[in-house]
């Protein structure tokens, strides 16, 4: 019970580094993407895009964005889907849209999901307990900590860095 509280600093650490390898395998549906520039969900699409990564951009509201067609939903991906979704998130009510997408990726598992990056603002949300621990349990990775955005600036360009020869 206690571990389910605050995940263990190493185990956050661990989580980190297996999505960033899932997003740079398999690939990163951005949920939420936003048309504006300045917006994170767009930072983060244009790093992957810069670095060579697949992307697929998911909105229900903007239909382009850097030059790729936005899917309305998960499910209108064709094929497997990417291994990664990063989640962005603007409802005013964010606990229950967050619940209702962990419950989305679980379902979603089968067809090649296999990780979600959470937002950091939601990180350790009570609301949001229930369906981190499903997802969990369901043996999806659950990413909740730097911002995705931020995180993926930092990342050497595919084929550089560590691991490069791999």
């Amino acid at each position: 019970a206690f571990l389910d509280k605050r995940r263990a600093s190493w185990a956050a650490q661990a989580d980190l580094e297996q999505g960033r390898w899932l997003a740079r395998e398999g690939g990163v549906a951005i949920l939420g993407v936003s048309s504006a520039s300045d917006r994170a969900s767009q930072r983060a699409m244009r790093g992957l895009l810069n670095r060579g990564l697949q992307c697929t951009p998911v909105s229900s509201t903007v239909q382009e964005v850097l030059g790729l067609r936005c899917l309305k939903t998960l499910g209108d991906v064709t094929g497997p889907l990417p291994a990664l979704l990063s989640v962005f998130c603007d409802s005013a009510d964010v606990d229950t849209e967050m619940v209702k997408l962990l419950d989305e990726a679980v379902s979603m598992a089968p067809r090649g999901v296999r990780g979600l990056w959470l937002p950091s603002k939601t990180a350790g949300s009570a609301g949001l307990s229930g369906a981190v621990a499903r997802a969990r349990a369901s043996g999806l990775l659950v990413v909740s900590g730097p911002c995705f955005a931020e995180d993926v600036e930092k990342w050497p360009a595919r084929g550089q860095g560590r691991n490069a020869s791999r």
